[in-house]
């Protein structure tokens, strides 16, 4: 199946925007019909089947699955087959019994050594690690998985192992890197004409695409996923992509549609008896109640969602409960119960901490287990080829020996003359044969000394390894250290015998950027919980800091100070700056989308001359002076929550590229009535609005 947008050019992008919102837009509301009907026809489907079997779909696969198991021996790979197959049966349902299947195969694989199902057995071992939470673990078995695919040659398999790892990062938000394999996995999964397995990498994409609020990319590969899905027939498939769709729609506040949805991927995955499934959708309800302050509808929802993921043993999901049962009893009033499942969530998370270090323990072992195997069969490969050669050599000497023997037994029947002769050869023969005896007697031990030579050195190359390494490891952190302290360029002019540093920089752009409400948070909040929320988030601003190459200076509490444009100059610190700006509030409500907090940020941004500087000796610290900091503080402390507030210098900078809207003058302290303004989008942004109203 082909990429159509592959195929079209910039142009034509452009030029077919509005047809192709059009046509997405028709092509859901035909998509919505179609998944309604089939969330209506499965459960009477489902009846049918009850009413003639008195047994459930999912039981008559898994009973039919156990019985292939059984009825083939170990030395038939349909066996392992088999097992493969009933462990993806049990991963929606019972994780942990899924990922005792598939370690079983994965065991039959390795005693009969088929590389092949080797790679497939670690490759369903690390589906059931990542539902359980295992992320190490199970990137570990898919990149063992994809390795032994690609030295097999084996494209679908390589495709298999590409999407598995695309899927682990997806899981943990690393949406990047989950895109560059989960695109290489649709690639070749295209290149193959494998429909469902297609279908499959394109509802990952779109999840991506969703955590990164692309929207339209995201409905783009849910709705090419879900039209795939229909045609197939595959019900569990067209269930978790209505729920995404539904999802999207609760990101943008659709409500109603997105109630819709999960309703009717419920519908869908209770027919087909997928416990994971249902407490998904019961989870998503259960947040739109919590949003429309239907704080008891929320809470008895999310309890139902909770029994479901405790009965598939999806710790994810359980997890993630028990924060918005948290959330919801305490909006709710019912702080005690509020205060149980934060208790049980941390408790979970140590559990799910110390399983992940035992279970990656566990994949070292198995592997130093399977090297060291091994290392054993090369050892007796090479003793057999040792004595192989031995009895070359015997059978030579011998053969040798039976020449000369029939030439004598030959020379004394024709002359009996030379009788004498033909003893003193043999004799010769004999001195010689026992001269080769001693001088093998003495190349073995020069072998043996030449082997105990060669254990030493590789001894001694080892010591000197480890201590090369131990040293570049002590020098990695040491430096490691000194950049969290100070900017790269500053660090190294340190390191090279500088002993201070001052240096005035003629135009920078200054931010500071407050959490609006973090007081009065903190006073209801335990003090480790304050400190972890604090601390991701300014983790968090860090990472847009190096994106964006802005240098952070200090935090002052809940405070965030950072600079463009120093200790390296640049022309464009103002533009950088203003990215940053926007970016910063963007990941904040991508942090409260995900934990579930409140938080606001107010921006306040000045441009103007600096003087930067490292003080102390024992320990150091950058810092910057000036007036520029002063007022850009001043912007901060006189901003609003969710704003990005700025002076007369910097709009000047800016007014070309960047959205504003004046304030008027403000009285700020030690400068008198100043100029102020509001950045609040893009010139990109203004110029989409002005189409927009054109049409």
């Amino acid at each position: 199946m082909g990429c159509p947008e592959k195929n079209m050019g910039k142009h034509d992008i452009k030029k077919g925007t509005k047809h192709d919102m059009k046509r997405t837009s028709s092509i859901f509301r035909t998509l919505h019909r179609g998944i309604f009907l089939i969330a209506l026809l499965l459960p009477y489907h489902r009846a049918q089947s009850e009413s003639s079997t008195h047994a459930s779909p999912l039981h008559h696969r898994l009973d039919s699955l156990q019985k292939r198991v059984e009825r083939f021996p170990e030395t038939d790979t349909r066996r392992m087959d088999a097992l493969l197959a009933l462990s993806k049966e049990y991963v929606t349902v019972d994780a942990e019994k899924a990922m005792r299947i598939a370690e079983t195969a994965l065991d039959i694989a390795k005693k009969r050594v088929l590389p092949e199902y080797i790679a497939a057995a670690k490759n369903a071992v690390g589906v059931a690690a990542r539902v359980q939470g295992l992320y190490a673990v199970a990137a570990s078995l898919h990149f063992d998985a994809l390795a032994l695919s690609k030295a097999a040659q084996n494209q679908e398999a390589i495709g298999t192992a590409l999407h598995s790892i695309g899927r682990v990062y997806e899981v943990q938000r690393e949406n990047e890197k989950a895109l560059t394999y989960l695109r290489q996995a649709l690639e070749i999964r295209e290149s193959l004409v494998n429909l469902s397995e297609i279908a499959e990498t394109m509802h990952y994409m779109g999840n991506c695409f969703g955590n990164q609020r692309q929207f339209d990319s995201a409905m783009k590969y849910f709705t090419r996923a879900l039209l795939i899905r229909r045609e197939l027939f595959e019900a569990r498939g067209i269930g978790t992509l209505t729920n995404n769709i539904g999802w999207i729609f609760r990101l943008q506040q659709r409500y109603d549609t997105a109630l819709t949805l999960f309703r009717q991927a419920y519908s869908i995955f209770d027919s087909l008896e997928d416990t994971r499934g249902k407490a998904l959708s019961l989870d998503n309800i259960g947040i739109i109640y919590f949003q429309q302050k239907q704080f008891g509808q929320s809470i008895e929802t999310l309890e139902r969602a909770l029994e479901f993921a405790e009965h598939a043993h999806d710790r994810r999901e359980i997890n993630d409960l028990y924060a918005a049962l948290a959330n919801s009893n305490e909006a709710f009033g019912a702080f005690k119960e509020a205060n149980t499942y934060r208790k049980m969530r941390d408790a979970l998370k140590d559990s799910l901490f110390n399983e992940r270090s035992a279970k990656l323990v566990a994949e070292l072992n198995s592997r130093y287990e399977d090297e060291k195997r091994e290392q054993q069969i090369k050892i007796l490969q090479l003793d057999a080829e040792q004595s192989r050669l031995q009895r070359y050599l015997l059978a030579a000497i011998g053969l040798l020996a039976l020449g000369a023997i029939g030439v004598l037994f030959y020379r004394n029947r024709v002359k009996s003359k030379r009788n004498q002769e033909l003893f003193l050869q043999k004799k010769e023969i004999q001195e010689r044969s026992q001269e080769l005896e001693k001088i093998n007697a003495k190349m073995q031990d020069v072998n043996h000394e030449l082997a105990a030579a060669y254990e030493e050195a590789d001894t001694l190359n080892s010591h000197l390894t480890d201590t090369l390494q131990a040293l570049q490891f002590e020098k990695a952190n040491a430096d490691g250290l000194l950049l969290n302290i100070l900017p790269a360029a500053i660090a190294e002019r340190l390191k090279n015998g500088e002993q201070s540093f001052a240096q005035r920089y003629s135009s920078t752009t200054i931010l500071f950027a407050d959490l609006v409400g973090f007081t009065q948070l903190a006073a209801s909040m335990a003090p480790e919980e304050l400190v972890q929320i604090l601390s991701e988030v300014f983790v968090m601003f860090d990472n847009v800091l190096e994106r964006n190459g802005c240098e952070k200076i200090k935090t002052i509490g809940d405070c965030y100070m950072m600079a463009s444009g120093l200790p390296q100059e640049r022309p464009d610190h103002a533009h950088v700056a203003a990215n940053t700006a926007f970016e910063l509030l963007l990941e904040l409500n991508k942090f409260n989308e995900q934990f579930r907090t409140e938080l606001r940020l107010r921006i306040g941004i000045h441009t103007g001359p600096v003087v930067a500087g490292v003080i102390g000796r024992k320990k150091f610290a950058f810092d910057i002076w000036g007036d520029t900091v002063n007022i850009a503080s001043r912007m901060e402390s006189h901003s609003e929550a969710g704003k990005i507030h700025c002076t007369e210098d910097f709009y000047l900078l800016l007014q070309d590229d960047f959205l504003f809207e004046a304030r008027g003058e403000i009285d700020i302290k030690g400068r008198g009535a100043m100029k102020t303004f509001f950045m609040v989008g893009t010139a990109k942004e203004r110029s989409n609005d002005e189409v927009l109203l054109t049409l």
